[in-house]
């Protein structure tokens, strides 16, 4: 089994041999060691894209940074509970569509008073959101003022 295999390494190294004797003396070459072309020559790169592929690529990508930036601007709209301090006169109020109901005129203990239009109506501070446009209700401000006629 011995034999076998050096005898296979040696038919290996006498068809390696000659090859690379002529490379290096550079028979039938351009130069020392070079290969000859035959044809058009062209290098390939296998990384190389072609325009429509660059363009496709930026097209996606492009995609998913008006995705991502959809995303982040709905999180930073939605709302979170406010806290106390952050109910203070002159603030204004807005409805869950961004719509402005009115202004904070006071606050008092547990609830603040939310001037709307010509009407003026005590809102328990937990029932208060906040999110990046400010101070909110969790009603569209025609259920807003719905409900402060119905009180009067």
């Amino acid at each position: 089994m011995k034999s076998a295999i050096i005898t296979g390494f040696a038919g290996v190294w006498a068809i390696a041999i000659p090859s690379l004797a002529l490379a290096q003396s550079g028979g039938g070459g351009t130069g020392p060691g070079m290969p000859v072309l035959v044809g058009e020559s062209r290098s390939v790169d296998f990384n190389e894209k072609t325009m429509d592929e660059r363009a496709r690529d930026a097209a996606e990508r492009d995609a998913l940074q008006k995705q991502q930036k959809g995303k982040d601007e709905a999180r930073s709209l939605r709302a979170r509970p406010a806290r106390l301090k952050d109910l203070v006169e002159g603030a204004k109020i807005f409805d869950k569509k961004g719509v402005e109901i009115g202004t904070i005129q006071s606050v008092d203990g547990n609830s603040a008073v939310v001037a709307s239009g010509d009407s003026v109506v005590a809102v328990p501070a937990d029932a208060f959101g906040k999110n990046r446009n400010g101070l909110m209700l969790a009603m569209t401000k025609a259920q807003f003022d719905k409900l402060v006629a119905g009180a009067q």
